[in-house]
């Protein structure tokens, strides 16, 4: 097992380690009552799940969205899923860099539709924007953004830009669910 693969391993089993201890104190009174101390690690598990989530990349994101929807008040909920998904791309990023180009696009041509609209690789800022907003694999081109160098911070502010008509509707339709 190469370097980078071992450190992949071991940032995912601390992140699962951390979610494991913190779970077990939280309990659906805790979650839906907005004056509870376990606020906080609440939130910390969502931001934990989100780190998961690029990794393991079979986490549905609406399903947390709707969530945080449900738990917190709508304008938290907005500004935690924010945070959340700032987390999940910034880890998305960060394997690609680590994985490397050919890496990444080796398994983005396992995806059609994916690979067809990569060839358009002129504008990266545009490219990113698109791709959060079309119904393509969101966490491999986290990876592939990382991958081909685009600037973080501009990564980040395009993809969170991208990612907010979806986020913000199904937070809200959370937030309405238990209304």
């Amino acid at each position: 097992m190469n370097i980078k693969k071992l450190g992949l391993a071991v940032r995912a089993i601390v992140i699962i380690m951390l979610l494991l201890l913190i779970v077990p104190r939280i309990t659906v009174e805790n979650m839906t009552s907005h004056e509870s101390a376990s606020l906080p690690l609440i939130i910390l598990a969502f931001f934990i799940i989100y780190a998961i989530k690029a990794v393991v990349m079979i986490i549905p994101v609406n399903v947390l969205y709707i969530s945080a929807g449900v738990i917190f008040p709508a304008g938290w909920a907005i500004l935690i899923t924010y945070i959340g998904l700032a987390i999940a791309v910034g880890v998305g990023y960060f394997n690609g860099k680590n994985l490397g180009e050919r890496k990444v696009s080796e398994t983005l041509a396992r995806n059609k539709k994916a690979s067809d609209f990569l060839d358009s690789r002129k504008n990266l800022t545009s490219l990113c924007f698109l791709a959060r907003l079309l119904p393509l694999p969101k966490d491999v081109f986290s990876m592939f953004f990382g991958a081909v160098g685009m600037p973080f911070c501009k990564f980040v502010l395009i993809s969170l830009i991208g990612l907010s008509p979806v986020m913000i509707t199904s937070v809200l339709a959370g937030a309405y669910i238990i209304r």
